[in-house]
C-alpha cells in the first residue's frame, strides 16, 4: 500500500488538479464568451444602422431595432420571411448577384441600391454584405448592414443640378454680352443710315422693320442676362 501511495497517488492528484484547473479555465472562457456575446448583442441592438442576418436561402434570422426603423417592419413580421420582399423587382438581379459573391466567401461593401419600406415607399440605402460562418469556417448565412442615404443622394443631386445651372448661367451671360455688343453696333448703324437725307424712301420701311427686330433682340438679350444672374 505504501508503495502504491508513493508511486501512483501523486500522479493521480496531479491529474485531478490539472482537471480542476482545466474546468476552471473552461468556465472562465465560457463566462468570457458569454460576456462577449452579450456585448455584441447590445452593440447590434443599439446600432444606428440596420443589421439583418439571413440564412443561405435568404430567410431572415435576426432583425435589429434599426432595421425596424428603417424598413417599418417589426422583428416578428420579418423573422422567417424572405428578405427579397424588401427588394424592388428592378434591382433584384443586382442583389442576387451580390448574394452569390458573399456565399462564395467574398464580402460586398458599400454599394448603393434601393429597398421598399412597409408603407410602399422606396428608399435609397448603402449596403454591406458579409458571410456568416460557423465554428468550422463554413458559411451559414449572410449579414446585411444598411443605412438610409436618400437624403445624402438628394443633396448630391441638388448640388449637381446647381453646378449645371451655374455653367448654363455663365454660358448664357457670355452669349448675352457678346450679342448685346453686336446689337449696339447694329442699332448705331441703323440710326446713322436713317438720318441720311439721300436715303431712298423705298428703303425706309425695311430699315424701320430692321430697327424693330433689333429692339426685340435687345429684349431677348436682357432676358438672357437676367437668367444668367
Amino acid at each position: 500500500v505504501g508503495h502504491f501511495w508513493v508511486q501512483y497517488v501523486p500522479h493521480i492528484l496531479d491529474d485531478v488538479v490539472t482537471a480542476i484547473l482545466n474546468i476552471e479555465t473552461d468556465i472562465t472562457l465560457l463566462k468570457r464568451g458569454e460576456r462577449l456575446l452579450t456585448q455584441l448583442s447590445e452593440i447590434v441592438e443599439s446600432a444606428s444602422d440596420s443589421i439583418v442576418r439571413e440564412d443561405c436561402g435568404g430567410v431572415v434570422q435576426s432583425w435589429n431595432p434599426a432595421a425596424e426603423r428603417l424598413f417599418g417592419y417589426r422583428a416578428e413580421e420579418m423573422i422567417g420571411q424572405p428578405f427579397t420582399k424588401l427588394i424592388p423587382a428592378d434591382v433584384l438581379h443586382k442583389d442576387l448577384a451580390a448574394r452569390e459573391r458573399v456565399l462564395h466567401g467574398e464580402p460586398v461593401e458599400h454599394y448603393d441600391t434601393e429597398r421598399v419600406r412597409k408603407d410602399g415607399t422606396r428608399i435609397e440605402v448603402e449596403v454591406t454584405l458579409s458571410p456568416v460562418k460557423d465554428e468550422l469556417g463554413q458559411i451559414i448565412g449572410i449579414s446585411r448592414i444598411a443605412h438610409n442615404v436618400s437624403q445624402r443622394n438628394l443633396l448630391q443631386r441638388q448640388l449637381q443640378q446647381a453646378s449645371k445651372m451655374e455653367v448654363i448661367g455663365r454660358l448664357a451671360g457670355g452669349v448675352a454680352h457678346d450679342f448685346n455688343n453686336i446689337l449696339q453696333v447694329m442699332m448705331l448703324q441703323i440710326e446713322h443710315v436713317t438720318e441720311r437725307p439721300e436715303l431712298p424712301q423705298s428703303l425706309r420701311p425695311a430699315i424701320a422693320q430692321l430697327e424693330q427686330l433689333t429692339e426685340r433682340a435687345a429684349k431677348v438679350t436682357s432676358q438672357l442676362l437676367q437668367f444668367a444672374r
